[in-house]
């Protein structure tokens, strides 16, 4: 085979692998979806690692990767839309992650007290409704825009 064959078969093949790579292929990941709730809490049982939440803000999000050019990674998508204030309880998974202002870390459901606004996730999108991280949800301050 001679040098200019070489080359030749050389550039075909890296021209095969750019084109290949330029179409991506979106699939799931193995990640079910989430659903959150914001809200303040109306009821607590520590002991018993339930609450309640008076749902002001709710939504879902899937978390997408792509395959393909490497830039493109993987994403999140998600969908918001006001609550109609309903109430909704939770039970702590065994795993449950609590974030406090003043524990960021280590925090539990005993932290939180009544009143407390917070953003629960739970994993999947139906009742009964598990909560997997609870965190205090300090809303934007009121005079605060974005320009």
């Amino acid at each position: 085979m001679n040098a200019g064959m070489k080359r030749s078969l050389i550039c075909i093949a890296m021209a095969a692998l750019a084109i290949a790579a330029s179409k991506p292929v979106t699939k799931p990941v193995d990640k079910p979806k989430e659903t959150w709730c914001v809200g303040p809490i109306v009821a607590l049982d520590a002991n018993a690692g339930v609450f309640t939440i008076e749902v002001k803000e709710q939504g879902q999000s899937t978390q997408t990767q792509t395959s393909g050019p490497v830039f493109l990674g993987s994403f999140v998508v998600a969908s918001s839309s006001a609550a109609s204030e309903e109430q909704r309880s939770f039970q702590c998974a065994t795993q449950c992650r609590f974030v406090t202002r003043e524990r960021p870390s280590g925090a539990t459901l005993a932290d939180f007290k009544v009143g407390d606004p917070v953003r629960v996730t739970c994993v999947g999108t139906n009742a009964p409704w598990t909560a997997a991280q609870v965190v205090h949800h300090a809303p934007a301050p009121s005079g605060s825009r974005r320009n």
